[in-house]
Order: structure tokens, then C-alpha cells, then sequence
């Protein structure tokens, strides 16, 4: 479904992007939530300071996964697709 409307010449590497994109992405915020969580908890090594460093890397997560959603809504096709015909070639 995801791959929808890719010529076959380039169903591979499309399938590449698809499969190496959410990498980077999961990464990069790790390393905002950590930094988050460093700034806030000010490097304790534990109690309340380590408390409202891991509440606030969870909002911070939180703000962003509704951002995403958000971002992703309309990206999703209001009609149905439609169904491409498999044809064999002459001779099969």
C-alpha cells in the first residue's frame, strides 16, 4: 500500500527509502529527549530533579507524537485507489 503508484523501475529504491527513513528520525528524538531530560533534571542522580527531567522528556515526546499526527493527517488519500489489472505478457 505504501508503495502505491511507484513505476516498477524504481520499486526498489523506493523500498530502500522506506525501509532506512525511520532511522534517522528515531535518533534524532532520542537525542532531543535526552537533551531534554539532561537540561531539566540538571544531571541529577536521582529524586525529585531526575522526576520532572523524565516528566518533561514524556510531554516533550508526547507534544511531538500529536505533531506528527497532526502533520500526517492530511497526507492520506480521501479516495480509494484504484485497483491496476495484472496482465500477463503473450505467451504465458
Amino acid at each position: 500500500m505504501l508503495l502505491f503508484g511507484v513505476a516498477p523501475a524504481g520499486s526498489g529504491a523506493a523500498s530502500g527509502l522506506l525501509q532506512t527513513t525511520p532511522w534517522p528520525g528515531g535518533t534524532m528524538g532520542l537525542a532531543i529527549f535526552v537533551t531534554v531530560l539532561a537540561s531539566v533534571s540538571d544531571h541529577a542522580a536521582g529524586g525529585a530533579e531526575l522526576a520532572d527531567g523524565i516528566a518533561s522528556a514524556f510531554l516533550a515526546a508526547a507534544i511531538a507524537a500529536g505533531l506528527a499526527v497532526l502533520a500526517t493527517a492530511g497526507t492520506f488519500p480521501r479516495t480509494k485507489p484504484r485497483r491496476r489489472e495484472l496482465t500477463c505478457p503473450p505467451g504465458r
